[in-house]
């Protein structure tokens, strides 16, 4: 197990409460990245991780994303039939930040934070994103444990596995 520091820029009470999380150096970086939201960006900053998910088989990393959300969706399905909030919560939060950062990542860039005001900047910056995603991702940060939030953002990990694959065309023409 190691100690890493969750840098200031990532410490966002949306997904992280703690200033450090503890990981087991046994498991592989996509099951980190699963558990852990922001788990390359946290490793990179810290000196751990190899070439980020950002610089290369940026399409693998999408992958898992979305078989994770689609692994969960009925769970989060029985959630919200029963209207518990809290029972959703920290999927909706991890299922969040895997939605960032597919977004960033199929720009080729990093997530840059984790606080709302640099992620919507940010992303009015990015060639490839769905329709009105500054508005969108500000409701979602805003109310992130609404049930109106989880159907936003049930529609983004739709919209963002064709955005995907229009991105990934460009980057092998390139």
């Amino acid at each position: 197990m190691v100690n890493i520091q969750i840098p200031a820029s990532f410490q966002h009470e949306i997904f992280y409460t703690v200033t450090q999380i503890e990981a087991d150096e046994t498991e592989g970086q996509q099951i980190l990245a699963l558990r852990y939201p922001f788990w390359y960006e946290i490793a990179y900053e810290n000196g751990l991780a190899g070439t980020p998910p950002w610089q290369e088989n940026i399409n693998q990393h999408i992958k898992t994303f979305i078989q994770w959300w689609e692994e969960h969706l009925p769970f989060l399905d029985e959630c919200w039939d029963e209207r518990d909030k809290e029972k959703a919560a920290p999927y909706m939060r991890r299922g969040l930040a895997h939605w960032l950062c597919m977004l960033f990542w199929m720009n080729e860039r990093p997530v840059p934070s984790a606080e709302p005001e640099e992620l919507i900047a940010e992303s009015r910056k990015l060639a490839h994103k769905p329709i009105n995603v500054e508005e969108r991702l500000s409701f979602l940060l805003e109310y992130p444990n609404y049930f109106h939030s989880y159907l936003q953002l049930k529609e983004l990990y739709t919209e963002v596995k064709k955005k995907e694959a229009l991105a990934k065309r460009s980057r092998n023409h390139e």
